[in-house]
């Protein structure tokens, strides 16, 4: 039996403009793209390693050198990736798992001659409606990216600074579409979340993501049994044994 041949390269990938979020800025991607081939065909899958979880693309690189040879040998459904994975007892780098099932993925929708969605047995293409993002900058560069991504119906827009509400108040001033808010564990005390969220109620945000530090489970608690809008949890939400730990953080 052939296996299958698992090629993998850094690609740097250079943002069209500096991407600032409360944590920090960057200019530069460094993704790693795996490759996986068989019977001549080709899936490929994407690791975004993630520093904020202390992952690199070394320690992907290294993932991806650790899995043995048939790794994928056998495999039927997606689901079946997770388990062989965890029984490699292997260094738990997020990224590097999702390509490896990405990868698979495309592969598997390849050898059917289906598009993914059908492999799924979804009926339709069309997900539902996602949002843009507009990274942290001046009031008035916001403002621009917002005018720049004008055919986008929702926005997501970063905060967790000092001047939140002048950013809210200039993006306002440019649209009135629906407004999803991430802080990135910007808001640090939970008078300041309330004042935060209390203002973000009157704008038309649908969302807040991650508004304080991933570590302050039981503040996030005491948030989202206030809050009037809905809370998502991002870096606080670290797999199933967190929602089975802090279902109140569940939205």
């Amino acid at each position: 039996m052939s296996h299958f041949k698992i090629d993998w390269e850094v690609f740097p990938l250079k943002l069209k403009e500096v991407f600032t979020i409360s944590r920090g800025s960057k200019s530069e991607v460094p993704n790693v793209f795996l490759s996986i081939t068989k019977d001549g065909i080709t899936g490929y899958g994407e690791a975004g390693p993630n520093t904020r979880y202390d992952e690199t693309p070394e320690k992907v690189m290294e993932y991806f050198e650790s899995l043995p040879e048939g790794f994928f040998d056998g495999i039927e459904r997606a689901e079946e990736i997770p388990e062989k994975l965890e029984a490699l007892n292997l260094a738990h780098i997020q990224s590097a798992k999702c390509a490896i099932e990405m990868a698979w993925l495309d592969w598997r929708a390849k050898s059917e001659g289906k598009p993914l969605w059908e492999l799924w047995g979804i009926n339709s293409p069309t997900g539902p409606v996602t949002s843009y993002t507009i990274g942290l900058d001046t009031p008035d560069r916001m403002q621009q990216k917002i005018l720049d991504a004008g055919q986008y119906p929702v926005y997501k827009i970063k905060l967790g600074t000092d001047r939140d509400r002048e950013i809210i108040e200039a993006i306002r001033e440019v649209t009135d579409k629906p407004l999803r808010v991430d802080a990135n564990e910007g808001w640090t005390t939970l008078d300041q979340a309330k004042r935060e969220i209390e203002f973000l109620a009157s704008q038309n945000v649908e969302l807040i993501e991650q508004p304080m530090p991933a570590n302050e489970f039981d503040l996030m608690k005491k948030i989202k049994e206030w809050s009037p809008l809905p809370l998502a949890a991002d870096e606080s939400f670290r797999g199933m044994k967190t929602c089975k730990r802090y279902p109140r953080l569940s939205m």
